[in-house]
């Protein structure tokens, strides 16, 4: 068993609210870190356990978008989605350099 933790992440962010794993690869959303900007964290396993190894954002995240609300992954590529209260959100894609 793990117990899976961000490296920042505090009381009331909804870290583990969204999780995908494929592989040896975990993704986790965060989407209420930074007043709701959000992120997600990337975690893969090793010969010595779990260890965190990427942080993603949104290029254009701000305040209010919720990104990480929803996760998926497959192989090397992470989908991240930001619903946003104010213009309908969107889906954020990033590749193996991006997930770790």
């Amino acid at each position: 068993m793990a117990e899976l933790k961000g490296s920042d992440t505090v009381g009331g962010n909804q870290f583990g609210s969204s999780v995908a794993m494929s592989g040896m690869t975990a993704v986790v959303g965060v989407w209420r870190q930074d007043n709701w900007a959000g992120r997600a964290c990337v975690f893969t396993e090793t010969a010595t356990g779990w260890k965190q190894t990427a942080e993603l954002k949104g290029s254009d995240t701000v305040k209010d978008h919720s990104f990480g609300f929803s996760v998926a992954i497959s192989g090397m590529t992470a989908v991240v989605g930001a619903p946003d209260k104010t213009d309908g959100g969107r889906a954020y894609v990033f590749t193996k350099t991006g997930i770790g």
